[in-house]
């Protein structure tokens, strides 16, 4: 996976199309209220910094097994895109991953 157009050099054979993955967590009223105490005093919150890396790690695992369903063997040019959302009061927090699905060569110019 990479998070930009690759060289020209590497052995693209096809490009199978864009593919997208998506999640949407919901916060619980504890970390809730501990991200507001943090937030009323300043700092990280290391609950919400662990949160956003496990949605991370989830979207960019299901980004790899899309690619595999359409044939491919790696993604490039990978955008990861994060927002909060509100569904009667309760916080969610929402990621999405957005990348090209190509087959490349093991070996250039094959």
């Amino acid at each position: 996976m990479v998070t930009a157009e690759p060289s020209p050099d590497l052995p693209i054979k096809a490009r199978k199309g864009i593919i997208t993955a998506e999640c949407m967590f919901a916060l619980n009223s504890v970390k809730d209220l501990m991200v507001g105490i943090r937030d009323a005093f300043g700092g990280r919150s290391k609950t919400i910094q662990k949160e956003l890396r496990r949605m991370r790690e989830t979207v960019i695992t299901e980004l790899k097994q899309e690619a595999l369903a359409v044939g491919a063997n790696a993604v490039i040019s990978v955008s990861l895109e994060y927002s909060q959302m509100t569904g009667k009061g309760d916080p969610f927090l929402f990621i999405a991953a957005v990348g090209t699905a190509v087959e490349i060569s093991d070996n250039k110019g094959v």
